[in-house]
């Protein structure tokens, strides 16, 4: 005879669980939104520091 493996979790617990769930993939958003923003002001740092001399372009790439 095997054992039942089937368990339901109390709903207090499952509303907690659920909770939690929406609350990472709304940060794991926010989070892929800041990397995105954050690559392209890189991109366009790099671009315009072409122009400039050494010691601003390292202060500007360090920031």
């Amino acid at each position: 005879m095997e054992p039942s493996l089937h368990y339901e979790l109390p709903p207090f617990i499952k509303s907690i669980q659920e909770g939690w769930h929406s609350s990472l993939q709304a940060a794991a958003v926010v989070s892929t939104l800041f990397a995105g923003t954050a690559a392209q002001f890189l991109g366009t740092v790099k671009d315009a520091s072409d122009d400039m001399e050494g010691s601003a372009k390292t202060i500007l790439l360090i920031i």
